[in-house]
């Protein structure tokens, strides 16, 4: 037989308010296909035991609009898989009040994830909070409508991807005949370097 814990006894006593563990959490809020992507990546222990963080937790149904392809080619990448997973993952508590509209919240693959709010909703990237602030042992969770896309590419890329809401920056930057430099940052730093050096002369 398992022995308990200090605190699972304490718990069974009622001498302790129980809440479940983040993956328990997970497990009772619709949430299968990202539950396996977890236990794949073997990344279950660290939402159990670990923490505190704050988990975006997509749906099934979320992940049920992302192409099969998609997905197929993620869970046959460990690094990808990781990643993805990774990006859907802050560090600390973070509860409602915590989010402004603008904020940015760091993910733990070092990724930015902005907040915005609309009334009383709260967005992630594009992706709505269906749920919010269900607490955990060990962190706080939010169901999200859609799976968070980890920022790829070049920073035009980036900037043209539509869940980070900055097309108009990038239409300034095409507008500036700026956009260019942004696809090959290495030569414009090149560049920069350059003219800094001969004004120094």
């Amino acid at each position: 037989m398992r022995a308990l814990s200090l605190s699972s006894v304490l718990c069974l006593l009622g001498w302790v308010h129980c809440l479940p563990n983040l993956m328990d959490l997970i497990a009772s809020n619709n949430a299968s296909t990202l539950l396996g992507l977890i236990n794949k990546a073997g990344l279950a222990d660290v939402l159990r035991e670990q923490g505190p963080f704050t988990v975006l937790v997509p749906t099934d149904a979320a992940f049920a609009k992302v192409p099969q392809r998609d997905l197929d080619l993620v869970e046959s990448d460990p690094g990808k898989l990781a990643d993805m997973l990774q990006y859907h993952v802050v560090k600390g508590d973070i509860f409602t009040w915590d989010l402004a509209t603008s904020e940015n919240l760091q993910s733990l693959n070092g990724h930015v994830i902005r907040v915005y709010t609309t009334g009383n909703k709260h967005y992630f990237n594009k992706a709505a909070a269906v749920k919010e602030e269900l607490q955990a042992s060990n962190g706080v969770l939010y169901l999200i409508d859609e799976v968070l896309n980890v920022p790829e590419g070049m920073i035009a890329q980036v900037l043209a991807n539509s869940d980070y809401n900055t097309s108009e920056f990038l239409s300034l930057l095409v507008k500036a005949h700026l956009a260019s430099y942004f696809n090959n940052t290495c030569k414009y730093i090149k560049q920069i370097e350059r003219e800094v050096i001969k004004k120094a002369r």
